[in-house]
């Protein structure tokens, strides 16, 4: 293998990767702008389902509509950013397959980085936006009586929860060198449909 490069030199590297995705994507500017406007549904969908929910109960778990949206803007926006930042590491599984993998293990870079900007969908930042204002929106909402441990809580809360989210995408698609069709169950929608994974 060969022997890995300076730090400045692979963030270098790392930022070359970025960069290319992004005009790759942005080059057909018609195509970005509905992808951007399509990947919004979703956050948007959770947030009509909760406020259609109170419209027959004030209170659901004991909580109200305002304590909920907190809920749904913080839950939303840790996933969307997880998703955003990795996970299309469930391409792994085809990586695998086809070879390429083998050809990112010998560059002397990361793996893991490699492959989360090997196809980093943009186009999803616009839930990761619409979710953090959904948050922001819900805080100021909420009459939060704040306290330094609360202002805390809210900044480490969000990246806490894409961590966890994250932790999980990349967990999962490391079955891909077991199992065939691994990794998109954990980046899935539990409401979607879809086969059984079949098994080598």
């Amino acid at each position: 293998m060969a022997d890995r490069v300076r730090p400045a030199g692979a963030r270098r590297a790392y930022l070359a990767l970025l960069r290319g995705q992004a005009r790759a994507q942005a080059s057909y500017r018609i195509s970005f702008a509905v992808d951007l406007v399509g990947c919004l549904a979703a956050v948007v969908f959770d947030v009509l389902s909760v406020l259609v929910l109170f419209r027959v109960t004030r209170t659901l778990g004991g909580f109200g509509v305002r304590e909920a949206m907190v809920m749904v803007g913080l839950s939303s926006f840790s996933f969307a950013t997880a998703d955003l930042t990795v996970g299309n590491i469930e391409r792994i599984r085809q990586y695998v397959r086809t070879g390429l993998l083998d050809a990112v293990l010998v560059r002397p870079l990361g793996v893991l980085p490699q492959l989360l900007l090997m196809d980093l969908p943009l186009r999803k930042v616009s839930r990761s936006l619409f979710g953090l204002a959904v948050l922001v929106v819900a805080l100021v909402r909420a009459q939060v009586q704040w306290t330094p441990g609360r202002v805390l809580l809210v900044l480490v809360a969000p990246l806490a929860g894409v961590v966890f989210f994250g932790s999980i995408f990349v967990a999962s698609a490391t079955v891909a060198f077991w199992w065939i069709d691994s990794g998109s169950s954990a980046t899935r929608s539990p409401t979607a449909g879809g086969t059984s994974p079949r098994t080598r």
